[in-house]
């Protein structure tokens, strides 16, 4: 049979399990959205224009040609795609002289090569382009986009924000390991104060004797005293 006491230890151990867990958590994805962060602003200065990492590239917008689904200064995601499975519909970046652009294909036509060619047009613009891209020039299909997240990214390539944004991140460490320091140590002080009035407790003698008395007049308990 569970007591009251037992309920409530173990609820406290399973408590303080959950917040550990969820601590870690915390933790991890932090770290995971940094190195991303950190891969998506420094991609092409550390790979160049023509790597990707694991398949993907982003870009940051800056037009609001593909509104509503990519707002201005969004950051968006892309991945290597064959140019054999694109379809009518689909977003694709491609580059256009000095220019990268990302549009919808709209029509699909035969270049004169015989390979195919997309016709591409902006959700918020009139017209569509009139020259076809070809294969070469495509870069990757449209994955998705964060809102105002290109602003971020470009702020972040000044150094003076970077170096902010790193002294932010370690701050937010530094205090996470002191606060979860102090909390250990006042629950370590709370057990030690429950410990010692338990103590107490147990050690305050009774108002009534816990044995009998022996009785003088009793024979036979005198003489098995005796």
């Amino acid at each position: 049979m569970l007591t009251k006491s037992k309920f409530h230890s173990t609820h406290k151990r399973r408590k303080k399990k959950t917040k550990r867990i969820i601590n870690a958590v915390m933790s991890v994805a932090v770290i995971i959205a940094l190195a991303f962060t950190a891969s998506v602003i420094f991609q092409n200065r550390l790979y160049g224009n023509d790597k990707y990492i694991l398949g993907f590239k982003s870009f940051v917008t800056l037009s609001d040609s593909m509104s509503p689904l990519i707002q201005k200064d969004s950051l968006i995601i892309i991945q290597r795609v064959n140019t054999d499975a694109i379809k009518i519909g689909d977003i694709i970046t491609y580059s256009e002289a000095s220019e990268t652009l990302t549009q919808r294909v709209v029509e699909i036509v035969d270049s004169d090569d015989g390979a195919p060619a997309f016709i591409t047009k902006g959700d918020n613009v009139e017209g569509m382009n009139s020259k076809p891209v070809t294969p070469d020039k495509i870069i990757g299909g449209f994955v998705y986009s964060i809102s105002h997240a290109g602003s971020v990214i470009l702020a972040l390539r000044n150094p003076v924000y970077m170096l902010l944004c790193v002294a932010g991140v370690c701050a937010y460490f530094i205090a996470f390991d002191r606060l979860s320091r102090y909390a250990r140590k006042c629950s370590r002080g709370k057990k030690r104060r429950n410990t010692r009035q338990s103590g107490k407790e147990i050690g305050t003698p009774s108002d009534q004797p816990s044995f009998k008395p022996i009785d003088p007049n009793n024979t036979e308990t005198a003489v098995s005293v005796i």
